[in-house]
C-alpha cells in the first residue's frame, strides 16, 4: 500500500476539517523527515596518521666574480653559519605560529655544488617528526600549508640578520614518496636577488663578498683645505677636462712643482752651491781690504 493511500485511510477515521488538517500536516512533516534522513549519508572524516616531513632547501647564487671554491664555502660555514642550524642532533628552535608542528632537526650539513663558472648552489636538509597528516596522500594540502611557516623561518635565520624585517621566501613544493605513505617531502629553491634581503647576516655577507655580489656603498669625504697647486689643478680640471687631458696636465703640474727641488739637489751633488758661496766670501774679503779709513 502506498503512502498516500495509508494517509487517506488514516484521515478517514477522524472527523472534522481542523482535525484532518492538523493530522495531515503532522504526517507530512514525519514523511519529510523520514525521506531526508534516509537520503542523507554522513561523510566520514579522513583517517590520519603520524609521519615525518623532510625539508630540502636549495640556495642558488649567480655570481659576478668566479665562484668561490668548496673549501672557501666550508670555511665560511664553520666560521659564520648559524650554529644551531647545523646538524648537532638538536632541534632548531624557530618561532612558529603553528603549535601543532615540532621543531625541525638538521639532517645534513651544507653541501656545495658548482653549477658553472659564475653560479653555485648550497643545499641543506631538515626533518620535522610527529606530524599529523591524512593517510590519503591526495588530502595533504592543509599539511603542506602548515609546513610553509617553519620553512620560511628557517630561511630567514640562515640569511637574514637577527631582528631584521623577515623576507617572504617562495613556498615549498610538497610531494609524497611513492614507497611510503607516512612521509612528506617539502622542497624549496631560492635564487638570490639583490634587494631581497636588506640586512644580511655575517654568513650571507661573506658569501656575497666572495661572489662579487656585495652592494657597493659610496662615501663622501669631508672637504679639506690645501694650498697645493696640484690638488687645486686636479679639482678644477676634473670639471672641465676629459680624462685624456688630465693624464697630460697632472704629470706636468707635478713636474713643475718638484723642479726647484731637482735644481737644489743637482747643486748639492755637483758642488755648484759651495763654489758660489766660496766666491762670494772671497769677493767680500777683497772689498774689506781695499777700504782705508781717512786720517782725522
Amino acid at each position: 500500500m502506498s503512502f498516500d493511500k495509508e494517509m487517506g485511510w488514516f484521515l478517514s477515521i477522524h472527523h472534522g476539517i481542523k482535525t484532518r488538517r492538523k493530522i495531515k500536516v503532522f504526517v507530512t512533516m514525519v514523511y519529510i523527515c523520514w525521506t531526508v534522513n534516509g537520503a542523507t549519508q554522513t561523510t566520514p572524516r579522513p583517517r590520519r596518521i603520524i609521519g615525518i616531513v623532510f625539508i630540502f632547501i636549495r640556495l642558488v647564487f649567480n655570481t659576478i666574480n668566479p665562484v668561490p671554491t668548496e673549501s672557501e664555502i666550508r670555511a665560511m660555514v664553520h666560521a659564520l653559519f648559524v650554529a644551531h642550524l647545523r646538524p648537532m642532533n638538536a632541534p632548531v628552535r624557530v618561532q612558529r605560529s603553528v603549535p601543532q608542528l615540532n621543531d625541525p632537526v638538521a639532517e645534513q650539513d651544507i653541501t656545495y655544488e658548482k653549477l658553472s663558472t659564475h653560479s653555485f648552489a648550497l643545499e641543506l636538509a631538515y626533518r620535522i617528526t610527529n606530524v599529523s597528516m591524512p593517510k590519503n596522500t591526495g588530502l595533504r594540502n592543509e599539511t603542506c600549508k602548515l609546513i610553509q611557516d617553519p620553512v620560511n623561518k628557517l630561511l630567514n635565520e640562515m640569511l637574514n640578520e637577527r631582528g631584521a624585517k623577515p623576507f617572504t621566501f617562495p613556498n615549498a613544493a610538497c610531494t609524497t614518496p611513492s614507497n611510503t605513505d607516512n612521509q612528506m617531502k617539502a622542497t624549496v629553491e631560492y635564487v638570490y636577488r639583490e634587494g631581497d634581503i636588506n640586512q644580511p647576516n655575517q654568513f650571507l655577507t661573506a658569501v656575497l663578498n666572495a661572489s662579487g655580489l656585495a652592494p657597493t656603498t659610496t662615501t663622501t669625504a669631508a672637504p679639506t683645505t690645501t694650498s697645493s697647486a696640484v690638488l687645486i689643478l686636479i679639482t678644477e680640471a676634473k670639471a672641465r677636462f676629459p680624462g685624456w687631458a688630465l693624464a697630460i696636465i697632472i704629470p706636468c703640474g707635478i713636474a713643475i712643482i718638484i723642479l726647484p727641488f731637482w735644481i737644489l739637489l743637482f747643486c748639492q751633488l755637483c758642488g755648484c752651491c759651495v763654489a758660489i758661496k766660496r766666491r762670494w766670501r772671497r769677493m767680500r774679503a777683497y772689498h774689506i781690504q781695499e777700504y782705508r779709513p781717512h786720517p782725522v
